[in-house]
């Protein structure tokens, strides 16, 4: 039997959009999703009975406190620490850039490296798996000198257009080297757009069909 959870909004409480609500209610039989705050400990041990968390994965180019050029830093740096770790799994991907400050760079961990196939122009690339655990949410960096050493995240387009498309397929790339599979992947702004086309069947990196959705 399916677990309905009832979803109470008010006005400090933005509702999730109509189309993923609907996507989440099919897959996973959830009315609606609530904080656990909002439920009494038998709600919470009924439901965890019956209901798995849900695994979000925000990608960005960029995120506070690690790098910062406007508005969507500080959106991918508050986000992620909204959600209740009890009911949401949530992590983060960004670029492994060098302008990164040594604070927060120099205590990266290495996870692991592959090299991946780029198309017959550029080839294979060497891609790096770096993590580091900041205010409870778990951060992955994707490591490559030669799109990522900068002393600024962004510099002329026809380059950034290569560099984030890199990206956006090492994203893909790292999951199954991560063992995280994602209910929910949330790409943020222009640099990471190819990412729900590079994940159809046919572009895949890992040639396997996922089931994920997208905002």
């Amino acid at each position: 039997m399916k677990t309905k959870i009832l979803f109470q909004e008010n006005e400090n409480q933005n509702s999730l959009p109509t189309e993923l609500l609907t996507n989440m209610q099919t897959k996973f039989g959830i009315l609606n999703l609530a904080k656990s705050s909002e439920l009494s400990t038998a709600e919470k041990l009924r439901i965890k009975n019956g209901v798995k968390s849900m695994k979000v994965l925000y990608v960005a180019s960029e995120a506070v406190p690690f790098v910062k050029t406007g508005g969507l830093a500080d959106v991918v740096g508050a986000l992620p620490k909204e959600f209740d770790k009890e009911w949401w799994d949530i992590r983060v991907v960004l670029p492994d850039y060098t302008c990164i400050p040594p604070e927060y760079r120099d205590k990266f961990e290495y996870v692991a490296h592959f090299n991946m196939a780029c198309g017959p122009y550029i080839g294979e690339k060497y891609v790096g798996i770096m993590q580091y655990v900041y205010d409870g949410i778990t951060y992955y960096f994707i490591d490559n000198l030669d799109y990522f050493e900068c002393f600024y995240p962004y510099g002329e387009t026809r380059w950034d257009m290569e560099r984030f498309t890199f990206f956006d397929k090492a994203v893909l790339s790292m999951l199954p080297v991560i063992d995280f599979k994602p209910d929910l992947i949330h790409c943020h702004d222009w640099q990471t757009g190819l990412i729900p086309d590079v994940q159809q069947e046919k572009n895949q990196p890992d040639g396997k069909n996922h089931d994920w959705a997208f905002l």
